[in-house]
């Protein structure tokens, strides 16, 4: 089995700059299925200003399960949340967040957010579904929810949050995970050793 598609570790890779707020980071498609909702949910019971609950994503109307701009924008203005809208460059806001958080329920292969995340040293949240737990080792470089859950939610983003050391340890356990699982230089030799045994000539 190959892991996803692979990310330049080269390209993606820690910065280890202190950051002087808590920034927790959802990036994805702005849909119900992604966990929008149950992480909207956890900004609201954790809402602090020393907080900052980061949303990155594209508006998909062709989903009949996409959110509204106008309730993004709502929450947005009701600090609840800092809409960032599409990046390009998903690095620079990786690296300036404490964690990466996907609580999807989507079908999903296995999240490009999440082995980004990894590859630059970031302790990552997801749910207990089928893509999303292959991202990470529980309790080692993150955290795993069930589904749907955003008292379950809440809590492993608080409990990270007031273990900075734990923090750090599984951000560093998680660049490793990806050193050894997402390097795309290896899934694309793997590819190729794939098409070699296929003998197609």
């Amino acid at each position: 089995l190959i892991k996803g598609s692979g990310v330049d570790l080269d390209f993606y890779k820690p910065d280890n700059k202190e950051l002087s707020v808590y920034k927790i980071l959802f990036a994805s498609r702005l849909l119900k299925s992604k966990g929008l909702l149950e992480f909207i949910q956890t900004a609201k019971n954790l809402h602090s200003k020393n907080l900052k609950f980061l949303v990155a994503g594209i508006i998909d109307k062709d989903n009949p399960d996409y959110l509204p701009l106008e309730k993004i924008n709502y929450w947005h203005s009701k600090g609840i949340i800092k809409f960032c809208g599409y990046i390009k460059n998903m690095r620079d806001l990786i690296s300036d967040s404490t964690m990466v958080v996907l609580p999807s329920y989507y079908g999903e292969g296995l999240p490009k957010i999440l082995i980004e995340a990894a590859a630059c040293g970031k302790p990552i949240i997801t749910t207990d579904h089928q893509g999303c737990r292959d991202a990470i080792i529980p309790e080692e470089t993150g955290l795993l929810v069930p589904i749907r859950d955003s008292k379950a939610l809440t809590y492993a983003v608080n409990k990270l949050l007031n273990s900075p050391k734990l923090c750090k340890k599984m951000g560093k356990a998680a660049r490793n995970l990806a050193l050894k699982e997402f390097d795309i230089k290896n899934v694309i030799n793997k590819h190729i050793e794939i098409y070699s045994d296929l003998n197609l000539s």
